[in-house]
């Protein structure tokens, strides 16, 4: 059930405006309210977004030059403001302003549903902090019960609604099942069938703390003992919620262990400096996208790879939906190592996030090895492609163009002139409810002349 906006308190201005929200129907987490103060430095990563109104949302520093923040703030990717770091009291004014160089929403981010509400933004300079926040990994983790903190800067109190504070807020609350999050009920709406695998829920027991726990985008974290913050692991990101100071709405998170990959994999791809914690040169999604202003890439012709995926440690480049989570992947199947399943019922999908290209590119190849089980000779394995300039699909007809139980590679070309991006999305066109299409390597090229 959707919640009225009628209902809706506090909404985040800028956040609204920024990703065209103001006919959400959710409370996107807009301030802090009945926490402490923070200990000046104790989160040397927390970051303040802010443009000439001023700050309008959180993010965490977890690269010299990568902000994390929520989807929601910029859901456009304009990327017209700062990332304020290292600064504690907004009447003081220091800390550095780093202007963005890109900010790039998850690709599966649901506006109406505030699923997937991550966002990666990269900064044109680096910071001089070497304080970093680690990014949880374990699904398992938080446990119920486990204790995180959330920061931001906003209202203490939930009456005054522009009385926000200037230093940087801490509170304290506990993580709760996301099945007793989707049952959260009260007068204001509920979150039955609201709350997905990609979210956390928590809350204070009795409520006050923890209504709107942090500006939108702000990290929740277990902390460590590092006084600076340098041993805190990030699990959750501000997203939305009901109202402020409620008993009956907990606060909703997007869980960083439910898009590592997507997070790891991008950061290890566009950050000039990742940190040692992502353990880049050990990724096995073997992303090895070119420079467009690498020679050897622009000048010498011939087919040059932009990216090979083989899935070893995650869906790399590539998202599951969110909305069906029916494209799964496996350590290892029918003797190779880092496996998509597609099912045959019409409801896997598997996106690639946007690929930058060389401009001097003007065809693409698309190969990928795949092996089908139980398919009929109606259905077909597809592909969409979509660059800045052209868009089309390439369908493989079972027991056709392919044949069953056994890996074999299909590929396929198209021309696409003067193309910057390039994005992918692989479906299975069936009938049959029992195949299966299993994918385990999917490699782009481009042609130079």
């Amino acid at each position: 059930m959707m919640l009225s906006r009628a209902f809706l308190l506090l909404l985040s201005t800028k956040a609204a405006s920024a990703g065209n929200l103001r006919n959400a129907e959710r409370d996107l987490r807009t301030r802090i309210i009945g926490g402490d103060k923070a200990i000046e430095d104790r989160y040397a990563y927390a970051v303040s977004l802010s443009d000439s109104y001023g700050h309008f949302c959180g993010g965490s520093l977890i690269a010299e030059d990568v902000v994390l923040s929520a989807a929601h703030c910029d859901s456009s990717g304009e990327g017209n403001y700062n990332a304020v770091v290292g600064r504690h009291a907004h009447d003081d004014n220091d800390g550095q302003k780093l202007s963005v160089k890109e900010a790039l929403p998850h690709p599966d981010y649901d506006g109406d549903t505030t699923d997937n509400d991550f966002m990666l933004i990269f900064l044109n300079e680096s910071a001089n902090s070497n304080t970093f926040v680690k990014l949880n990994t374990d699904a398992a983790t938080p446990e119920t019960g486990a204790a995180v903190t959330v920061m931001g800067w906003g209202d203490v109190d939930p009456s005054h609604e522009q009385e926000l504070s200037s230093e940087l807020m801490e509170v304290e609350v506990n993580v709760i099942t996301n099945e007793e999050c989707g049952a959260s009920d009260g007068d204001f709406g509920s979150y039955e069938d609201q709350i997905t695998s990609n979210m956390l829920c928590a809350r204070e027991e009795g409520g006050g703390e923890d209504s709107c726990q942090g500006d939108s985008g702000g990290p929740l974290v277990i902390k460590g003992a590092n006084p600076n913050g340098a041993d805190d692991t990030q699990v959750g990101v501000v997203s939305w919620g009901i109202g402020c100071a409620s008993t009956d709405y907990p606060g909703v998170y997007a869980r960083i262990s439910s898009q590592y990959d997507w997070l790891r994999s991008t950061v290890c791809q566009k950050s000039k400096n990742p940190p040692s914690s992502f353990d880049c040169e050990n990724i096995e999604s073997s992303i090895t996208q070119h420079d467009a202003t690498d020679s050897t890439t622009t000048t010498s012709g011939g087919w040059n790879i932009i990216v090979t995926e083989e899935f070893r440690r995650g869906y790399g480049i590539f998202t599951a939906d969110s909305k069906s989570n029916r494209a799964i992947r496996y350590n290892s199947a029918k003797g190779k190592a880092g496996v998509i399943r597609m099912s045959a019922d019409g409801t896997s999908v598997l996106k690639s996030s946007q690929i930058s290209v060389a401009n001097s590119e003007n065809k693409f190849k698309v190969s990928m090895d795949l092996y089908a089980v139980n398919m009929s000779h109606e259905d077909n394995l597809c592909v969409d492609y979509q660059t800045s300039t052209t868009q089309g699909e390439k369908c493989w007809k079972a027991m056709h163009d392919f044949t069953l139980s056994q890996w074999e590679t299909k590929m396929f070309e198209f021309d696409a002139e003067d193309a910057e991006s390039l994005r992918l999305r692989l479906r299975v066109d069936a009938s049959s409810e029992s195949g299966d299409i299993l994918i385990s390597r999917v490699n782009i090229e481009g042609w130079s002349a």
